[in-house]
């Protein structure tokens, strides 16, 4: 995606240290793209590799290693997590040529404050085979906060919400790829990461001898180490497969110690369900015919993916029950690319399942908070009678930008009631969180600007419902408006620490260790006329104050004040009674509530 980029353009840092190391012929520098950037882009820099002689070099862009300076001192970062590189992927640097790379940076932290980063980074070039350690210069650079941000997705600013969705399939499948694990005690595994293990091509090669469709899978250097072998038409070859394997210790003795087998279905692109048959692929399409209809309904154009995860995953299920439950997440065997389901090899043919996972998509346009029209009389009684219980938990959070603080509400509806009347349940959902925010909002003291982030809730399969999350930005905030309880109900506050229940919040915070996070569950039960409006309104000012009280005193307890409030979230858990009109011959009904509410405030 493109990234919009601001500042200056930082000035050329020469490896001078590293340049006098060097051979004749051959010199690197290493230049920091920008001074500034936003907290929505990825600070870089740019290595330079100028070889003058007339050998090749080598660069081994594997091996980059970061040393952070802080107030602790120096301390080691590498890309992606990983330290420990095993093997070159190296790029030759011909005689004559210039060589420039660009090395994403590590961010610091942004708050409501810039952040300043001093970076070295360690790499390492040289010829073939002896291939030396440089180190750059301090690199300086600043975090500023972007004041259009909504989460901390690289390039999404500009006010552009994010959608997040599962997509669900129910299929049978033909599982019918066997995956044979073999330990061995061949020492070439425990050395440098090989790219080809003999072994394991050799193996391969006895079953292609016999006729049969087989590939290399994975291998491990652990305890024991061992090579995997793919082999396909399970069903077909079953016979020819089991004659090969009978013959491996007669071949191999000693070298191997075991093997193991069981069958494995791929559900993402691969020999299993290539392209769009790919069950992966049809659950992302499930997931884009909910979210669009919602980006269209709140003036978000058409919607592109994003994803926090570096690639797909899901979870898997082996039947056609009920996929989701209450108060927890979706159930079943996690799956990802790289990582395909496995099964035994009795397993049924085909096998019923569930595969299910969770998307996100941005919008093209902002979604400004009051992009929808009132409708209050269309959607007030199924919304406020509908008992949801448990919301299920969330595989994945959108991580907020910490300088820009969002109200998170969920509006909930029947479907039934909506549909009779011609009313889309999606649009009455989201009808119904604008009302809560707003509600919210003005208890608050705080003006809603834009809606940052729309969760659709996969709710119990047995129940006919829609929920939908809506995070909505806002300026102006006085926490000592929070302080003096505002209702006359009797209502009881208590901390909640179920997992369950703060999972229900798709938003995370930056760096929780900067912030004052308070959640309490409110609940009471009164008559109620005409609707739920007023035991709604005295159950978020009760969870209010109890959560604003007991953050500051938290904050007082490391002598330091609330700055700011980050996160304003409320869940309406349940709504227990028939109705929240009256009956003429019953009176005011008796109506219980619980809500859940939640804030983060930066220190």
């Amino acid at each position: 995606m493109n990234v919009r980029r601001t500042g200056a353009l930082g000035v050329l840092l020469v490896c001078t240290l590293c340049a006098a190391a060097a051979p004749n012929g051959f010199s690197t520098t290493v230049t920091v793209n920008q001074d500034s950037w936003l907290s929505t882009q990825m600070p870089t820099a740019t290595i330079t590799i100028v070889n003058q002689s007339s050998r090749p070099y080598v660069y081994d862009e594997a091996a980059i290693r970061f040393l952070i300076y802080s107030d602790n001192g120096w301390r080691d970062q590498f890309p992606n997590g990983i330290a420990d590189t095993h093997f070159i992927s190296g790029v030759t640097v011909g005689s004559g040529r210039t060589y420039r790379t660009v090395v994403p940076l590590p961010r610091c932290e942004v708050l409501s404050d810039p952040c300043r980063q001093q970076v070295i980074i360690e790499y390492r070039a040289g010829l073939p085979g002896n291939l030396q350690t440089f180190r750059s210069p301090i690199l300086h650079y600043e975090m500023r906060p972007d004041a259009t941000a909504t989460y901390e997705v690289d390039g999404l600013s500009g006010n552009l919400p994010l959608f997040m969705a599962y997509g669900i399939v129910r299929d049978r499948i033909v599982p019918d790829t066997l995956l044979v694990r073999f330990d061995t005690t061949q020492a070439e595994l425990r050395g440098p990461f090989p790219r080809d293990p003999p072994l394991q091509l050799d193996l391969v090669q006895d079953f292609k001898r016999a006729g049969l469709n087989a590939e290399t899978g994975g291998f491990g250097w652990g305890s024991p180490p061992y090579v995997d072998v793919r082999v396909h038409r399970y069903g077909q070859h079953r016979a020819a497969i089991e004659y090969v394997l009978g013959r491996v210790r007669q071949r191999y003795g000693s070298l191997i110690t075991r093997y193991t087998e069981h069958l494995t279905y791929d559900l993402f692109n691969s020999f299993d369900a290539p392209g769009e048959d790919a069950i992966e692929h049809r659950a992302s399409a499930d997931a884009t015919a909910k979210i669009q209809p919602v980006a269209t309904v709140v003036g978000a154009g058409d919607i592109r993916f994003n994803t926090s995860l570096p690639y797909p995953m899901g979870r898997v299920r082996l039947s056609t029950a009920i996929f989701f439950f209450p108060g927890g997440k979706a159930r079943g065997t996690q799956v990802d690319l790289f990582h395909p389901l496995e099964l035994g090899t009795n397993a049924d043919s085909p096998t019923p399942i569930v595969f299910s996972s969770e998307y996100i998509a941005a919008g093209k346009h902002p979604a400004v908070f009051d992009a929808l029209q009132p409708a209050k009389t269309v959607v007030s009684q199924s919304a406020q009678s509908f008992d949801f219980g448990w919301l299920p938990a969330l595989d994945q959070s959108a991580e907020i930008a910490a300088d820009r603080p969002e109200l998170y509400v969920i509006g909930v509806v029947l479907n039934a009631p909506e549909q009779k009347i011609g009313v889309l349940p999606e649009y009455a959902a989201l009808q119904d969180a604008r009302e809560k925010t707003q509600q919210l909002a003005e208890m608050l003291g705080v003006i809603p600007q834009f809606s940052s982030l729309f969760t659709l809730y996969p709710v119990q399969e047995l129940r006919d419902g829609t929920a939908i999350g809506v995070a909505t930005t806002f300026a102006g905030f006085d926490v000592e408006r929070l302080l003096a309880p505002q209702s006359p109900l009797a209502i009881t506050t208590t901390p909640e620490t179920d997992p369950r229940v703060l999972a229900m919040l798709p938003i995370a915070a930056q760096n929780p260790s900067s912030l004052v996070e308070v959640t309490f569950t409110a609940s009471a039960t009164a008559q109620v006329d005409g609707n739920c409006d007023r035991l709604s309104g005295a159950l978020l000012s009760a969870a209010l104050h109890s959560d604003a009280t007991q953050a500051v005193q938290i904050a007082q307890q490391t002598h330091r004040r609330l700055r700011k409030l980050l996160l304003a979230a409320a869940f309406p858990v349940q709504v227990a009674g028939n109705s929240c009109a009256p009956d003429a011959n019953a009176g005011p009904p008796q109506v219980s509530a619980m809500l859940v509410f939640r804030t983060a405030y930066i220190k």
